[in-house]
């Protein structure tokens, strides 16, 4: 971050950032284990470990949320934005004023704020694009939309724009 003073009143801004890759902990509840298909647990790399933990014999964890791979196992992406500010000062009176112009995530770029750490969760039914497809009964059979560990689920704004003014007396 920093701005600079220039000549006539201007000042120039700009403040950014830049973040490592996170790590996110694959999880999931016994029922969502216990009720999927192997190709559903093929398509997360899961095999049989989690009987155990959820106990089936005895029906007990139903709900229950279980780690399916060690904890911080899958890493997300590293990220960066920049953001621009543009300001005139000026005096009215005894009143001190400034336009301001500021840009947000001034080179539009798609920034993620959430990543997918739950086996087997489906893709909404108006989004199945967010998923891949894994077909559980066969080829010929409707495909379930899962969403990949790992995948965005959420972004922040696009560019945005904001038109201010600050007043000091």
């Amino acid at each position: 971050s920093g701005y600079v003073l220039l000549p006539g009143a201007w000042t120039i801004g700009l403040d950014g950032y830049w973040s490592s890759a996170g790590h996110i902990t694959t999880h999931s509840t016994c029922d969502a284990y216990s009720g999927a298909s192997q190709e559903a647990r093929d398509f997360y790399g899961i095999g049989d470990e989690a009987d155990e933990m959820c106990d089936f014999e005895n029906g007990v964890w139903g709900g229950y949320s279980i780690f399916l791979e060690p904890r911080g196992n899958t890493e997300t992406k590293s990220t960066w934005n920049v953001d621009l500010s543009v300001s005139k000062a000026f005096t009215v009176g005894p009143t001190d004023m400034s336009l301001i112009f500021s840009i947000y995530n001034l080179f539009d770029r798609e920034l993620d704020r959430s990543f997918n750490s739950t086996a087997f969760r489906e893709a909404p039914e108006d989004n199945q694009a967010l998923g891949e497809p894994v077909f559980e009964n066969g080829p010929d059979n409707e495909p379930t939309y899962f969403v990949p560990i790992g995948q965005p689920l959420s972004y922040r704004l696009p560019r945005r724009y904001e038109l201010g003014f600050r007043v000091t007396f």
